[in-house]
């Protein structure tokens, strides 16, 4: 299997604290099937490997352009270390305060209101369990509400708070784009 591998280095000036951080590294890595290419181009084992290392070059230039098309719009969130300046500790503007990438505001909306409802669904069941050996009729309808009840209330629980939570991360990078004055994009250096 060829592998190329490339560095992109970055560092920038903390918009809070103005202290320059130290280099940051990006690995790109970009591999390809030697064999698979040796088999379909019928090139002797050096040469292949010639090959191989060429084809994995060509798919490591295509990933540094997807980097660069990305800087130029602006979205420099696929850079991992320093989100946090090592001297202040505060985030940059150009990440965001929450990674609103890891799950959309729809997709947290469904998990808070189907783990609640889950939750709810447990206690129907004991509810259930435990009223329906009664021999009251009472008990076995106080179990019913109860255990309705909580497959009622739970998701609606569980869909509030997610809507709360939304609401809060976005108001929490709004907060932060306008406390931030000065605005410094990092500096890159693609090392090529």
């Amino acid at each position: 299997m060829a592998k190329a591998i490339h560095v992109i280095r970055y560092r920038y000036v903390c918009e809070h604290c103005g202290q320059q951080t130290d280099w940051f590294d990006k690995r790109v890595e970009a591999e390809t099937n030697v064999l698979g290419t040796v088999i379909e181009e019928g090139l002797p084992g050096s040469l292949g490997r010639r090959a191989g290392g060429a084809i994995a070059s060509d798919e490591l230039r295509a990933a540094l352009r997807g980097y660069k098309d990305r800087v130029a719009e602006g979205n420099y969130t696929f850079f991992d270390a320093g989100a946090s300046c090592p001297n202040c500790g505060r985030r940059q503007s150009w990440l965001p305060v929450h990674d609103v990438t890891s799950i959309s505001p729809g997709g947290r909306v469904a998990l808070y209101g189907l783990g609640l409802f889950a939750v709810g669904l447990v206690i129907f069941a004991i509810a259930l369990v435990l009223t329906m050996e009664s021999s009251s009729k009472l008990a076995q309808t106080l179990g019913m509400v109860i255990g309705g009840g909580s497959l009622i209330f739970f998701p609606i629980l569980g869909i509030a708070k997610a809507v709360k939570r939304n609401r809060r991360d976005a108001l929490g990078n709004r907060v932060q784009q306008q406390a931030v004055t000065v605005k410094n994009a990092p500096e890159i250096d693609w090392r090529e």
